[in-house]
This record gives structure tokens, C-alpha cells and sequence, in this order.
């Protein structure tokens, strides 16, 4: 793990690394790190990622590996230097930053409200929806890198998702994700967007495609 001192390193050999082993991972400019750990008893969807604290960031970056290979960096927004990170013995994270505070941070592993409500669903429905979720993201919060968030996608405007990848056809049509789009999008998505990208058949069943286009229409905020 590196960073870069933008005010004291000669371009000319800048990341040469000679007589050094070279970084896996470089943040370019500097974030300011202070320390780092590897996540272990902490959450599943955690266990084995590192854990970078950043000065000059106020952020936590949490690095998944794929061997010795960093495949993403997720910043986590602190809003606060962050001196010191370690682990406790009963797995909880705690993060000590400049300002004197104790940050402590601890997995929530109680079912969202997506995976009761999917629960409630007979299990064909839930086995379509569970491989949506392997190109698509159901919970609230930033999607994850390279995919498209499902949260909130009726009446959402087509194509809209800042940062995702779609296809022209899709940017071409326009328009909003209704309930009727959505029900002749999965129908078949060729069908209702030639050219789409989408690689999927389609849900020719009118009942099971109701009652996912149904899920999909309640995945949002509720009013309380």
C-alpha cells in the first residue's frame, strides 16, 4: 500500500519503486494513511478485505482482494480524521480519529425490509429475484461497482443511474420504468428494447411476472 507526498516526489522517477518492492494498490494523490487491517470476524461479506484509515480523506476505504490483486476500493464516508483502526476481540471495528472520538462500528445482520418482504414470495418468485441480484443491487445506498441499483427503479426515468453502464438502446428510448414498462421490459426485454443488453429470455408466466413487477414497485422509502 502506498500514498504520494504531491509536494516532494521528482516525476522523473515517480513510481520506479528500484530496490523497493512495488505496492500493490497507490493512491495517487495521497490520502493520507495512517493504518490499515485485515477484516476477520467481522461480517461475512467483510471477512478478508482490508481496511485503510485516511487523514486527509476523513474516510474509511475498504479494499477487496482477489489474491494479492486489489479488485475494488469502496470509500466510506467518516467526516472525520481518522488517527488509528483496529479490531476488538468480539469483532466489532473501532476507529479512533483526530477530534478525540471513538468510532465503533459493528455489522447489522438482522434481514433488510428487501429480504423480508421477498420472503413473504412464493419460492419460484424468489429464485427469479435471487438471480437479479447477481447483476443487480435491491437495497438502498450506492449500488456497487459496475452495477445497477433496482431501489427505487419505478417511475425512475430510464437510463438514469449516474455511473452505470447501459446500453444505447435504452439511452435512446427515454421515458420512465412504470409498472407497465417494467411488466413488458420482463416479459421480454429484446421485445421492448431491441438491442438491449439486458441477457435475459424473458418471464413468460403473467402471475409470476405481476408479482415481481409488484416487489420491484415497493422497493423504496415508505412513508410512515
Amino acid at each position: 500500500m502506498a500514498g504520494r507526498d504531491c509536494g516532494g516526489c521528482d516525476w522523473q522517477i515517480e513510481g520506479r519503486h528500484e530496490g523497493f518492492e512495488k505496492p500493490r494498490w497507490s493512491y495517487v494523490p495521497s490520502i493520507g494513511i495512517s493504518n490499515l487491517i485485515e477484516v476477520q470476524g467481522f461480517a461475512s461479506l467483510w471477512d478478508g478485505d482490508l481496511l485503510v484509515a485516511s487523514l486527509l480523506g476523513e474516510t474509511l476505504h475498504r479494499l477487496r482482494l482477489d489474491g494479492d490483486r486489489v479488485i475494488y476500493d469502496e470509500p466510506i464516508r467518516i467526516g472525520d480524521r481518522i488517527r488509528d483502526i483496529s479490531q476488538l476481540a468480539d469483532g466489532r471495528i473501532m476507529l479512533w480519529t483526530d477530534s478525540g472520538k471513538l468510532v465503533l462500528l459493528e455489522a447489522d445482520l438482522a434481514p433488510s425490509p428487501t429480504q423480508k418482504s421477498l420472503k413473504t414470495l412464493p419460492l419460484d418468485v424468489q429464485e427469479i429475484v435471487a438471480d437479479c441480484a447477481v447483476c443487480h443491487d435491491l437495497n438502498p445506498g450506492a449500488p456497487r461497482p459496475g452495477r445497477i441499483s433496482l431501489w427505487g427503479v419505478k417511475d425512475r426515468a430510464k437510463a438514469a443511474q449516474a455511473g452505470a453502464t447501459y446500453s444505447d438502446a435504452l439511452k435512446a428510448q427515454g421515458g420512465h420504468w412504470s409498472q407497465a414498462a417494467l411488466d413488458h421490459f420482463l416479459k421480454s426485454p429484446e421485445t421492448a428494447i431491441p438491442g438491449t443488453s439486458m441477457p435475459y429470455e424473458g418471464i413468460s408466466d403473467d402471475a409470476v411476472r405481476g408479482q415481481i413487477v409488484d416487489y420491484l414497485s415497493k422497493l423504496k422509502y415508505q412513508d410512515r
